[in-house]
Protein backbone atom coordinates (compact mmCIF):
# COMPACT_ATOMS: atom_id res chain seq x y z
CA UNK A 1 0.00 0.00 0.00
CA UNK A 2 1.25 4.03 -0.70
CA UNK A 3 1.34 5.08 2.89
CA UNK A 4 1.52 8.57 3.39
CA UNK A 5 4.39 11.07 3.88
CA UNK A 6 6.80 9.66 7.00
CA UNK A 7 4.90 6.27 8.06
CA UNK A 8 5.02 3.06 6.86
CA UNK A 9 2.38 -0.08 6.84
CA UNK A 10 2.74 -2.57 9.67
CA UNK A 11 3.57 -5.37 7.80
CA UNK A 12 3.55 -6.63 4.63
CA UNK A 13 0.11 -7.55 4.03
CA UNK A 14 -1.20 -4.76 6.03
CA UNK A 15 -4.14 -3.66 3.77
CA UNK A 16 -5.33 0.30 3.97
CA UNK A 17 -4.20 3.46 5.41
CA UNK A 18 -4.96 2.35 8.94
CA UNK A 19 -2.15 0.27 8.69
CA UNK A 20 0.30 3.00 7.77
CA UNK A 21 1.81 4.32 11.34
CA UNK A 22 4.38 7.05 11.84
CA UNK A 23 7.82 6.20 11.10
CA UNK A 24 10.57 6.54 14.50
CA UNK A 25 11.30 10.39 14.91
CA UNK A 26 8.06 11.43 13.46
CA UNK A 27 4.82 11.80 15.10
CA UNK A 28 0.87 12.79 14.56
CA UNK A 29 -0.42 15.07 17.14
CA UNK A 30 -3.07 12.78 18.24
CA UNK A 31 -1.53 9.46 17.82
CA UNK A 32 -3.51 8.55 14.46
CA UNK A 33 -2.45 6.24 11.53
CA UNK A 34 -2.71 6.51 7.98
CA UNK A 35 -2.16 10.31 7.90
CA UNK A 36 1.16 12.04 7.73
CA UNK A 37 3.22 12.55 10.28
CA UNK A 38 5.79 15.38 10.86
CA UNK A 39 9.26 15.29 11.90
CA UNK A 40 10.36 15.42 16.05
CA UNK A 41 10.39 19.07 17.35
CA UNK A 42 13.55 20.23 18.83
CA UNK A 43 13.43 19.45 22.04
CA UNK A 44 11.74 16.03 21.92
CA UNK A 45 12.16 12.42 21.50
CA UNK A 46 9.52 10.53 18.80
CA UNK A 47 9.37 6.84 19.39
CA UNK A 48 6.61 7.22 15.78
CA UNK A 49 3.75 4.59 15.66
CA UNK A 50 0.84 5.74 17.19
CA UNK A 51 2.90 6.88 20.27
CA UNK A 52 3.10 11.05 21.09
CA UNK A 53 6.25 12.81 21.36
CA UNK A 54 7.98 13.24 24.94
CA UNK A 55 9.89 15.83 26.25
CA UNK A 56 13.73 15.76 26.32
CA UNK A 57 15.72 16.84 29.73
CA UNK A 58 16.23 20.21 29.44
CA UNK A 59 12.31 20.63 27.28
CA UNK A 60 8.88 21.16 28.84
CA UNK A 61 5.49 20.61 27.22
CA UNK A 62 2.01 21.21 27.69
CA UNK A 63 -1.13 20.03 25.96
CA UNK A 64 -2.45 23.55 26.27
CA UNK A 65 0.99 24.76 23.72
CA UNK A 66 -0.12 22.58 20.77
CA UNK A 67 -2.40 23.21 17.96
CA UNK A 68 -5.22 20.89 16.44
CA UNK A 69 -5.40 20.45 12.72
CA UNK A 70 -6.91 23.09 10.91
CA UNK A 71 -9.79 21.92 8.17
CA UNK A 72 -11.57 24.04 5.29
CA UNK A 73 -15.04 24.48 6.03
CA UNK A 74 -16.22 23.60 2.74
CA UNK A 75 -14.45 20.28 2.95
CA UNK A 76 -14.16 19.15 6.55
CA UNK A 77 -12.40 15.76 5.35
CA UNK A 78 -9.53 17.40 3.73
CA UNK A 79 -7.40 19.48 6.67
CA UNK A 80 -5.15 22.67 5.47
CA UNK A 81 -2.45 22.33 8.33
CA UNK A 82 -1.62 19.32 10.56
CA UNK A 83 -1.60 20.05 14.59
CA UNK A 84 2.17 20.82 15.88
CA UNK A 85 3.40 19.68 19.19
CA UNK A 86 5.67 22.16 20.83
CA UNK A 87 8.47 21.83 23.47
CA UNK A 88 10.58 24.80 24.77
CA UNK A 89 13.75 24.86 26.57
CA UNK A 90 13.52 25.29 30.55
CA UNK A 91 14.79 28.24 32.03
CA UNK A 92 16.87 28.02 35.53
CA UNK A 93 13.68 28.49 37.29
CA UNK A 94 11.28 25.79 36.13
CA UNK A 95 14.09 22.62 36.85
CA UNK A 96 11.61 21.36 39.68
CA UNK A 97 10.96 18.25 38.11
CA UNK A 98 9.03 19.74 35.49
CA UNK A 99 12.26 19.46 32.89
CA UNK A 100 13.31 16.23 33.89
CA UNK A 101 12.40 14.81 30.20
CA UNK A 102 13.53 11.39 28.71
CA UNK A 103 16.78 10.45 30.85
CA UNK A 104 19.37 9.68 27.75
CA UNK A 105 19.75 9.96 24.19
CA UNK A 106 21.41 6.88 23.59
CA UNK A 107 18.26 4.72 25.81
CA UNK A 108 15.84 6.22 23.48
CA UNK A 109 17.70 5.37 20.29
CA UNK A 110 17.88 1.73 21.46
CA UNK A 111 14.25 1.45 21.49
Amino acid sequence: IDCPANTKATSETSLGLQACECVHGTYDVLGRVGRPCLRCPHGAYCHGRKLLPVARTGYWTSRELWTNDTFDEEYPNAFLTAGVAVFAPCSFRRVRGVCVGYPDVNVQEAE
